[in-house]
């Protein structure tokens, strides 16, 4: 899947769209960026580079994720059924209830 044309949309409980945008436009924690940053680089205070290439890598493991689940015949999952390990980077405010994918 070409990641930027790969659109989400996050809702909530009532189905009101929470966020809605490209998968690398998907807004990272930064915590997370960080934490990875040491993890595969050892780099605490991650620089331009490290930083691009820890969102990129994310982004991947975003799709691979999506891809799967469109593959399965399915265009949108429980929140609760996306892996912890994917939930836990995106920066959202609200209670997420559903995920979307689009192909823009």
């Amino acid at each position: 899947m070409d990641l930027n044309r790969m659109v989400i949309c996050l809702k909530d409980p009532v189905g009101a769209v929470l966020l809605k945008k490209k998968l690398t436009g998907l807004p990272l924690q930064d915590a997370v960026v960080v934490e990875k940053s040491i993890e595969w680089f050892n780099d605490p205070e991650p620089c331009m580079i490290h930083r691009s290439a820890v969102m990129k890598r994310l982004f991947f493991e975003w799709a691979d994720y999506l891809a799967d689940a469109c593959s399965r015949g399915t265009s949108e999952v429980l929140w609760s059924d996306v892996p912890e390990s994917l939930r836990r980077t995106v920066q959202i405010h609200g209670i997420v209830s559903r995920l979307s994918v689009e192909m823009g």
